[in-house]
């Protein structure tokens, strides 16, 4: 799969509606990922539909899409990010040849191996530490794990899972340049104010 093409410390927010995604892309969030859940098929596509034509607005902007790669694929999407289970189900083969990037979620070596296979754009390893935003069961990798990694892999790699402000440096200090944050910024009361706070604290 083709490359991200991001270079140096990136925040990537996982948003779940238009209204927070065109905010962030306003304050000059680059890479954003679109999850939808609990939608009809015909309220997915409207939404994976508009969220490309917001991004496309945005001459710096890459979107991926959670989940939907058939609507991704359709829309125009930058990319698409897929679970373990959805691998086995998408046409990775045409996936590819359409252009779209390919991030994987992994939680494990095992996953991490497999992910591996695919030649993804990115590689997702979580949960880094505890998170609530739903029930897994894997225990948390651990900045110990994340160095590990980041040294091992050769694809770009996004630390994801219970990343704050209070651990944001122990996460830094792994070499990770890309992290992927949902209820830091989607659950903040200002969505926008999150991500500058975030941001600035990660790139300083």
């Amino acid at each position: 799969f083709q490359p991200l093409n991001c270079s140096g410390r990136k925040i990537y927010p996982i948003v779940d509606n238009l209204e927070h995604l065109k905010k962030l892309f306003d304050i000059g969030a680059s890479l954003i990922q679109f999850r939808i859940k609990n939608k009809s098929q015909s309220d997915v596509f409207a939404l994976v539909k508009t969220a490309v034509e917001i991004s496309q607005k945005y001459s710096f902007s890459k979107l991926i899409i959670n989940d939907y790669w058939e609507f991704a694929m359709e829309c125009g999407a930058f990319g698409v990010h897929l679970g373990q289970e959805d691998i086995n189900y998408a046409d990775l083969p045409r996936l590819r040849s359409s252009g779209l990037r390919l991030g994987i979620s992994t939680h494990s070596f095992w996953e991490v191996s497999r992910a591996l296979q695919f030649s993804p754009s990115y590689i997702a390893c979580g949960p880094i530490f505890q998170t609530r935003v739903k029930k897994m069961p894997w225990l948390p990798q651990g900045v110990r794990n994340l160095s590990y990694w980041v040294t091992m892999l050769p694809k770009p790699l996004v630390a994801i899972g219970g990343i704050n402000l209070n651990n944001l440096d122990s996460v830094k200090q792994t070499g990770v340049e890309i992290i992927s944050l949902i209820n830091g910024i989607s659950g903040a009361i200002s969505p926008k104010q999150a991500f500058l706070s975030y941001k600035e604290r990660w790139e300083e």
